[in-house]
């Protein structure tokens, strides 16, 4: 019987080439021993010596020779997925203990030193090396960091909205929070806003928006600059001098890529980044390098992606998501409008949609008249929270009803709005144009 598999071997440093950032927590459990051929173990050694967090592909690749170049690109040829490397790895290091054991067998029986015993021993001392018992220490101590933790504050992420916050606690880390909504009601000012309230860095994939447009909504929202005026290219000397002073801030807290489109090299920069939270405007327009059969598939697997990211770099991941569109638009939507939903549905620690009744109904609502639906909580309670949309900020607020006011009979009142933050625009923008 063959205790060795090339194909395998081709399979563990092709997925490790190309997933590294996902399954780097477990090449420690591989050594170059437990190759069986020559070239794979030569270009595993290349990764496990590389020392780096975030490894450079063909970097490695251009300091193996020729033939062990061949070898990675073989492996990396029949690579589709890394959801099998634990598999793989599983597989690997049974076949490299069986080749111990045999070889250690037959070393005892041509010495003619054969015992029950000594075959017991040589067992015994091979299960006690065998990385599965790694995955038991591993579940023992984060039982005891689970009971050390218990008088320890969680970390936690804010979204600025206090109604929400005090309900939910704050938004869990790791988690991943699906923020659905219909065009043009406000999802990237909404992932704004949340983004704009952290005090660490985040990372925002703008799929649809350059960086600019990106940094434009931002500086409208937090400095109350009309919004129109950037597209107007009417913004004074006065603007710009605030402007410049407040991307001073944001360099060092908020990193916008607007061309990156792929979960993969998601995966890469925040593993580089180690960001507190991360932003996707929006999960329908990534794509992956892993093959599928369908659209619906893909979106699958990259809503699995993100899952696993939030957990492996210990963040909130904010998925914005298109809605599809139903018959009735005027009545608020839930997360089984999530488009090509299911996994999106399924993978979201919050589920939470937006709403804009004005976008669809003009006549009897008005542009300013918004709500969050948190439809899914895993952690806890859901609920209606009503938001003001202040458009030419950019800016939702939350809003005040008469329900939230005590001994009020009025309760069915339109909402009364009341900004977060004390409201006026600062002193400089009060007239308008600086």
């Amino acid at each position: 019987m063959q205790h060795y598999s090339q194909e395998l071997e081709l399979s563990v440093i092709g997925v490790i080439a190309v997933y590294y950032a996902d399954v780097r927590q477990y090449i420690g459990l591989l050594q170059p021993e437990d190759f069986y051929f020559d070239l794979p173990r030569a270009v595993f050694s290349a990764y496990s010596s590389a020392q780096s967090g975030d490894i450079d592909i063909w970097l490695v690749a251009s300091k193996l020779t020729q033939e062990q170049s061949d070898c990675l690109k073989q492996g990396i040829a029949i690579v589709y997925t890394s959801a099998n490397f634990p598999a793989y790895v599983s597989e690997l290091k049974a076949l490299s203990q069986a080749r111990r054991l045999t070889a250690a067998a037959t070393a005892m029986i041509s010495g003619g030193e054969v015992s029950l015993d000594k075959l017991k021993k040589l067992v015994q001392d091979e299960e006690s090396n065998n990385f599965s018992l790694s995955y038991k220490d591993k579940a023992m101590r984060s039982i005891d960091d689970h009971v050390a933790g218990l008088g320890v504050k969680p970390k936690r992420i804010y979204t600025g909205l206090s109604k929400l916050d005090k309900m939910s606690g704050g938004i869990r880390v790791p988690s991943v929070f699906m923020v659905g909504a219909y065009p043009s009601v406000g999802k990237t000012a909404f992932a704004l806003n949340i983004a704009a309230n952290q005090d660490k860095p985040v990372v925002f994939f703008s799929l649809e928006m350059s960086g600019g447009m990106i940094y434009e909504r931002l500086e409208s929202a937090e400095l109350k600059i009309d919004y129109g005026l950037f597209s107007a290219w009417e913004l004074g000397a006065g603007y710009k001098s605030v402007i410049t002073e407040y991307a001073k801030d944001l360099k060092n807290r908020v990193y916008c890529f607007d061309d990156v489109y792929h979960v993969e090299q998601h995966g890469g920069i925040i593993a580089s980044i180690k960001p507190a939270a991360v932003f996707v405007d929006y999960v329908q327009k990534v794509r992956t390098h892993v093959k599928t059969d369908s659209r619906r598939a893909e979106i699958d697997y990259i809503s699995g992606m993100y899952k696993r990211f939030a957990k492996d770099y210990d963040c909130v991941i904010f998925l914005l998501s298109q809605l599809a569109r139903g018959s009735n638009n005027n009545n608020a939507p839930t997360m089984s409008s999530l488009k090509e939903s299911g996994a999106l549905e399924a993978d979201g620690d919050y589920v939470g949609i937006l709403h804009r009744p004005y976008v669809f109904d003009k006549k009897n609502h008005g542009p300013e008249e918004a709500v969050l639906l948190l439809d899914k909580n895993k952690f806890g309670e859901t609920g209606v929270f009503n938001l003001h949309f202040e458009g030419r900020y950019q800016k939702f607020y939350e809003a005040e009803t008469s329900a939230d006011k005590p001994n009020n009979k009025n309760s069915n009142k339109a909402p009364v709005f009341t900004r977060l933050e004390g409201g006026a625009p600062p002193p400089q923008f009060a007239q308008g144009r600086l």
